[in-house]
């Protein structure tokens, strides 16, 4: 009897939590066997930055909105998830497991020449922990300057959410916006 005790006591510490993240794709994430707990997070994908005009810079592209919700789950279960592009939507809806639909809308993309306003923010729905709004490109703003919700600042490539920073003079084209991106994080 005590080699089954042994046994049982052997069996390890439990689940280790564990983050799945995914950047512009479609798909059905499943529960892992053991997690009790998933915190997800949706992000939109980011406005483009406007181009360049003659004289300044275009107008910054709009950061994506942000969503976060937790709930409890059991492992095999699965939630749909759609992580758009730059400039697109991100989602998170039930699949067996029944939440309540999460969308992150894209930043908006400044406008170009030299007085190309800042893209507006996406907004977001549905979380139930937060529902965060985007932050406004700057006008004639430049790269590498644009708040995402996530506190992340864009770049000339961009950053998951973030806006695209805009072109410089000569009508330079503005750089992308950051991919959008959904995160499950389980424990």
């Amino acid at each position: 009897m005590s080699g089954i005790l042994l046994a049982a006591s052997n069996l390890g510490s439990g689940f280790q939590p564990v983050v799945h993240a995914y950047t512009a794709s479609v798909g059905t994430e499943t529960v892992p066997v053991g997690a009790s707990q998933v915190v997800i997070e949706v992000w939109g994908g980011g406005g483009s930055g406007g181009a360049g005009g003659t004289n300044l810079s275009g107008g910054q592209g709009g950061a994506a909105g942000y969503a976060r919700s937790s709930y409890s789950c059991i492992g095999g279960q699965t939630i749909a998830y759609s992580a758009g592009n730059a400039g697109s939507n991100s989602t998170a809806s039930s699949g067996t497991l029944a939440i309540t639909t999460m969308t992150s809308n894209a930043g908006q993309g400044g406008l170009a020449g030299d007085l190309g306003t800042g893209g507006s923010g996406g907004t977001a729905s549905g979380g139930n922990a937060a529902n965060t709004t985007g932050a406004t490109g700057a006008t004639n703003g430049g790269p590498g300057s644009n708040k995402a919700p996530n506190g992340i600042y864009s770049n000339t490539t961009g950053v998951n959410g973030a806006g695209g920073g805009a072109g410089q003079t000569s009508g330079a084209p503005g750089s992308p916006g950051g991919a959008g991106m959904v995160s499950f994080r389980y424990s």
